[in-house]
């Protein structure tokens, strides 16, 4: 497997934090477990698409799509080769290319062809398809982006508010954020769905669980973790993995090496400051 990964045109930089290109040869069986991160992503199938599997049965992947936010984890696995394309937003980027409330993606698959113009989407998919290597995939989403992009700066507030939330690592009270930012917390919480697609509080408490489990899948220790990320006890830190890992630390941490899949988008030994939103483990 193999996963190319470049920054975006520097039109897309304030929204968009990479487009990468993953793709395999290989016919696996095994399931992926897909794990809310606080962005969304943007997917483009041109080989076989993969497989959503949920308690009421499995689904098949639109070609092309919008990953909402993920509340809860995502189970999949390949259904042959595959090659995606795959946009990584910020938390405050969709807001810049539709006019579609984030909120109404939340934990939804949605095919483009429902957000934009079908015939446009038809199109870049056929471009995506027909092109000889990753650049050109790569060159075709990007002016696909620059053509639906609608404003060329980001509201500052939300901004503002995501990274705070971040830099304390989730563990920030909602009260104490919207004072900082001269706002009610009902404003706030109005203000973020409108933008990110979560509430500020939900946010949060994603963000620290993966901060959490990025320290966890380092080598800390379960003390070192929770003095780190501000949770109450250890009971709440197993809670926090049951809800969006729908498994234990114990469970997580015991199995084995990772797989291809998960090393490429798992950044654990990449050199980006914790902050940093993709510092994060995507995949388990």
């Amino acid at each position: 497997m193999t996963y190319y990964q470049v920054n975006p045109h520097p039109a897309l930089q304030p929204f968009v934090e990479s487009i990468g290109i993953q793709e395999s040869d290989e016919l696996s069986s095994g399931t992926t477990t897909v794990l809310p991160t606080t962005c969304m992503d943007m997917l483009f199938h041109y080989r076989d698409q993969f497989i959503q599997h949920h308690e009421a049965g499995d689904s098949t992947e639109p070609t092309s799509y919008l990953c909402g936010q993920l509340t809860r984890p995502l189970t999949v696995s390949a259904a042959g080769r595959t090659g995606i394309v795959v946009v990584s937003f910020y938390p405050w980027a969709l807001p810049a290319f539709t006019r579609v409330n984030p909120s109404a993606f939340t934990d939804l698959s949605v095919p483009l062809a429902e957000i934009f113009c079908r015939s446009l989407i038809e199109e870049v998919q056929d471009r995506i398809f027909h092109s000889q290597d990753a650049n050109e995939r790569i060159r075709v989403v990007e002016r696909f982006l620059l053509k639906v992009l609608q404003t060329s700066s980001v509201n500052c507030f939300e901004v503002c508010a995501v990274n705070r939330i971040n830099a304390a690592m989730g563990s920030i009270r909602i009260g104490q954020l919207a004072r900082s930012l001269d706002i009610s917390p009902r404003q706030l919480n109005r203000r973020f769905l409108q933008v990110v697609g979560l509430s500020p509080k939900k946010f949060s408490a994603i963000n620290r669980f993966q901060k959490a489990l990025l320290f966890k899948h380092s080598g800390w220790s379960t003390g070192d973790v929770l003095a780190e990320t501000g949770y109450y006890d250890q009971a709440h830190f197993i809670h926090d993995f049951q809800r969006y890992a729908q498994s234990s630390p114990e469970q997580i941490f015991s199995a084995d090496a990772d797989t291809p899949l998960m090393k490429q988008f798992n950044p654990i030994n990449r050199t980006r400051n914790v902050t940093h939103f993709y510092n994060t483990l995507y995949l388990q």
